[in-house]
């Protein structure tokens, strides 16, 4: 082989480690996104219960 064709060997594999990089970090971007989303979930729920529980006490219900 001569000196461009190992060049070239060695260029692709450091292209192909940044692309395995760039997908490691774009799947943790995806992971945080759906733990955000998660986050978010259980925050509504719970903001929406103790908005239930204020009104109940409103009303003086109890359980």
């Amino acid at each position: 082989m001569d000196q461009l064709t190992l060049n070239n060997i060695q260029h692709t594999e450091k292209l192909k480690n940044i692309a395995l990089v760039n997908q490691e970090f774009l799947d943790g971007i995806e992971q945080l996104k759906s733990q955000q989303r998660q986050t978010v979930l259980e925050y509504r729920g719970a903001l929406e219960k103790r908005k239930i529980q204020q009104f109940e006490e409103q009303l003086g219900v109890t359980h």
